[in-house]
């Protein structure tokens, strides 16, 4: 965009300074609105980008994919609304605004996701096939074995980029069914499936598996391709995701 300022004749040197100088400011503004920042909660809609975060250790995230912004903390007004579409914690998890998750909220929301089977969002241009109708296409909870020393089974949202197939139903007195006799088996087991791996190591070296998912928003209105294109070891046990989305018709 080309600005063009016409001075009258007569207008003071001084009052010419004062006008560049608000047009630059202006101009700058708007050049700002194009970056993302991971800490801002930009208004302006965006179809395509990148969103880079980091989430510290015991903390949450809440992506708006409408305008690729980040909550800058775990705030708790933009939880208990349809606002947001995904959220990551410093576990590795990725929740989407629906089920089980938009219930702990308290949202609303009428979010999900859906695996393309793609690798390249180049692939995926629009949500037709797609479905939000299964099992884990909204977040559902289900029962894991864990063992004693990591607290025992206990209920754990899930979706299809976390968990998937994990399908431990309670007993009544809440634990688990124990079908799978080794726990942590059935952890690893089903971390291979979902949107990242662990390569192995001390500590765990974890690659993604450049899945891209289609993401319903939170209010329902419209749709996200999404990649995980980075997930890393931050410092003090924080953990750094990096994504990729476009906006889908």
């Amino acid at each position: 965009m080309k600005a063009v300022i016409r001075m009258r004749e007569g207008v003071p040197s001084f009052g010419k300074g004062v006008l560049v100088g608000l047009l630059g400011v202006a101009l700058t503004v708007l050049a700002g609105c194009d970056a993302f920042d991971s800490g801002s909660s930009s208004s302006s809609r965006r179809s395509q980008g990148t969103v880079a975060l980091t989430v510290p250790d015991g903390g949450i995230r809440f992506v708006t994919l409408a305008t690729g912004s980040v909550s800058a903390s775990g705030d708790e007004d933009l939880a208990a609304s349809d606002r947001w579409d995904l959220a990551l914690d410093s576990g590795r998890f990725i929740y989407t605004n629906s089920g089980a998750t938009a219930d702990h909220y308290s949202s609303g929301g009428e979010g999900g996701v859906w695996y393309t089977g793609k690798t390249s969002l180049d692939e995926v241009h629009s949500v037709t096939g797609a479905t939000f109708a299964g099992v884990y296409n909204t977040d559902a909870l289900r029962w894991i074995d864990y063992p004693a020393m990591m607290g025992g089974s206990r209920p754990v949202r899930m979706n299809v980029m976390t968990y998937v197939g994990y399908d431990n139903e309670p007993h009544s007195d809440g634990t688990a069914d124990g079908s799978e006799s080794d726990p942590f088996s059935a952890i690893f087991l089903y971390n291979q499936e979902e949107y990242y791996y662990n390569a192995g190591g001390m500590p765990p070296d974890f690659r993604v598996r450049n899945r891209v998912y289609i993401v319903r928003h939170g209010d329902g209105s419209g749709y996200s391709a999404v990649q995980v294109s980075g997930l890393e070891n931050g410092e003090d046990s924080s953990r750094i995701y990096e994504l990729q989305y476009k906006a889908l018709q």
